[in-house]
């Protein structure tokens, strides 16, 4: 699988959790903050639902789309820690559009 293929990254607002295609892992991440305090965590699932890794933590109080910024990048760090990158795809799935488009369109 190549590499640069394999990590799709998508906009959820929905409180229901749909599983990703075969071959696929989907971390659904999300930050937080509010005044100085912050922070981001992730779900790892695979496509049937089973847990695969988690992670979650406190930030420094940069704001929310720091946050969830950062939710992403500890979700590409783990994937790829763990081994996976080249094994299975990657879904990561944020209900952040402003970070969403800044990795789409980093200009």
């Amino acid at each position: 699988m190549n590499s640069l293929n394999s990590v799709v990254f998508t906009n959820s607002v929905t409180a229901a959790w749909s599983p990703p295609l075969t071959g696929f892992l989907k971390f659904n991440v999300d930050g937080a903050a509010k005044e100085s305090k912050a922070g981001c965590g992730g779900i790892l699932r695979n496509d049937t639902g089973i847990l695969r890794a988690l992670f979650s933590g406190p930030l420094e109080g940069h704001g929310v789309d720091f946050a969830e910024l950062m939710a992403i990048r500890a979700a590409l760090e783990l994937f790829i820690e763990a081994g996976w990158m080249g094994k299975a795809g990657l879904i990561i799935e944020s209900d952040s559009r402003v970070v969403l488009n800044w990795i789409k369109v980093p200009s």
